[in-house]
């Protein structure tokens, strides 16, 4: 199977700015049934909203292509 790229999960403030983001491959995530995924989320330094990592949060999620 051929790799077709990643994508990106943003966490916004109440502003609707995006502060945190995830990247990850869409090839972990193309099994129909997946299982539940905790992700480190990064701050994104552009916005400068979140600083240090460890305040960027940790989400879980379920996504399936």
């Amino acid at each position: 199977m051929q790799d077709i790229g990643t994508f990106y999960l943003y966490l916004k403030d109440s502003d609707g700015k995006r502060v945190c983001f995830y990247k990850g491959s869409i090839m972990d995530h193309v099994e129909p049934n997946q299982k539940l995924r905790w992700v480190e989320m990064e701050p994104d330094l552009a916005i400068g909203k979140v600083v240090d990592h460890y305040k960027a949060g940790i989400v879980s999620f379920r996504f399936a292509i």
